[in-house]
This record gives C-alpha cells, structure tokens and sequence, in this order.
C-alpha cells in the first residue's frame, strides 16, 4: 500500500550506529528572554547599543539609584 512505504521511510534503519553518539551535542536550550523598550533619540546616541544601555542600568542598581517598584503599575 501506498501508506506503508511513507511509514517505511520514516522508520529507523537497523544498521544506523549510534553507539559513539553525544546526547545534547547541538542543543542550544531555550533563548533568553527578551523586553524591548524604546528609547528616545538623544538617548540613543549615549546608548547605541542594547548591552550599553543594560551596563547603565546595572550600574543605577548597584548604586540603589533604582526607582521602588509600584506593583499592578
């Protein structure tokens, strides 16, 4: 029948050798997550880059200068 041979075409070979095989070799996980903001202009020319603008604000976080969270805002 003409579904058997697509399902034969699924099926593993007997002679496919996984013995040398590496679980997870080219897993690469879940990406990170990501929360875009803008940013206004003139800003952006002190912080051109995502990694620039995340250096400041961990910076204000050491430093406590971090506004308090207000929850359901």
């Amino acid at each position: 029948m003409a579904g058997d041979s697509i399902r034969d075409e699924d099926e593993m070979r007997p002679y496919y050798d996984f013995s040398n095989g590496v679980r997870g070799k080219h897993y690469r996980g879940r990406p990170r997550t990501m929360v875009s903001y803008g940013i206004d202009a003139e800003l952006a020319a002190y912080f051109p880059t995502s990694d620039d603008v995340n250096r400041a604000l961990r910076m204000l976080v050491d430093e406590g200068r971090v506004p308090v969270r207000v929850a359901n805002e």
